[in-house]
């Protein structure tokens, strides 16, 4: 088959044989996987010549799926001209996808001018996806050395968009840093979208650490719903420190609607753990809004203790 035939050339063909025979492949009418394949062997010998092939495969090709396949076959060459174009490529905002592929392919590569061209895109105005993707590309960089960009992003970038996405990925990062940074914009940052996903980003944090930031921030006075953000998401964790919150919050906390939350959160709990909890709420709380919520989460469950208890509540036991 035709496939065959461009993978033998491309292993065994000599260089300007086998370019000359790839490249008819990619400007003919062939079917968009066989050009691919073509792109990908191109990229896979150090051929000066192909470069330029594949940089106008990548620009002009009329499938997306190959010309992103010529960005990857550009990431494998190790010629400074092949960065060189994928840092054209990078900078280039018309193709997005193209554009984010660039991106990508020069952080995988570890390239030492990578972080700068990053930054750099992150640092001007333009097309916030690909700003995203960026922030992304950040976290592939070797050694560690995204994470002190993504602090300065979360800190500093103009929009919210980029802020979440690179606060997300801190939490990713499971550093001790990192952590340090998203206690402090959960407890103190002025906008509540970026609290609300520092709260998620520490939940993705495995430490003990983490599960403690998120236990103060769920007791924190005055702050409601970083209290009830928290509260969700320790119940994810289901530790035996956060189902002691959730029911210690149920039965006592003054706020109405948080014993509200710390209900909802016990259904979160995995193998029905949080049903005997629930069950006593709805049978012995002393705050009737609370109890209905407890009532209307058992009835949406199908554990049988559930069931019976109310049951026994339809029946006044």
């Amino acid at each position: 088959t035709q496939e065959r035939l461009i993978s033998a050339v491309g292993l065994h063909g000599q260089s300007a044989q086998r370019r000359v025979f790839l490249a008819s492949i990619l400007t003919s009418n062939a079917a968009a996987e066989v050009r691919k394949q073509a792109a990908f062997w191109l990229g896979q010998n150090d051929d000066p010549a192909a470069l330029p092939i594949l940089k106008n495969t990548a620009q002009n090709d009329r499938t997306l799926e190959v010309r992103k396949q010529a960005v990857f076959a550009m990431s494998q060459m190790q010629l400074a001209a092949a960065e060189e174009a994928l840092f054209a490529l990078a900078q280039h905002e018309k193709d997005r996808e193209v554009c984010k592929e660039a991106i990508f392919w020069l952080a995988q590569k570890g390239s030492s001018r990578a972080p700068a061209l990053l930054q750099e895109i992150l640092a001007r105005g333009g097309d916030t996806d690909i700003q995203k993707h960026a922030v992304f590309a950040v976290t592939q960089l070797p050694d560690k050395q995204g994470t002190p960009i993504l602090i300065e992003l979360v800190e500093k970038h103009g929009k919210t968009a980029v802020r979440k996405e690179a606060i997300f990925w801190l939490g990713q990062s499971q550093e001790a840093r990192a952590l340090e940074i998203l206690q402090r914009l959960a407890a103190n940052t002025g906008e509540a979208e970026l609290r609300k996903q520092a709260v998620f980003a520490l939940s993705q944090m495995h430490s003990s650490e983490a599960e403690e930031a998120l236990i103060k921030l769920a007791q924190k006075p005055g702050d409601r719903e970083i209290n009830k953000e928290a509260l969700f998401w320790l119940a994810q964790r289901a530790s035996d420190r956060a189902l002691a919150l959730l029911k210690d919050t149920a039965e006592k906390s003054p706020d109405t609607e948080l014993q509200k939350q710390a209900v909802f959160a016990l259904t979160q709990l995995q193998d029905n753990e949080g049903i005997p909890t629930l069950i006593d709420i709805a049978e012995k709380h002393g705050n009737p809004s609370v109890r209905k919520e407890a009532i209307f989460w058992l009835g949406q469950s199908e554990d049988t203790r559930a069931t019976a208890a109310l049951v026994r509540l339809v029946r006044g036991q």
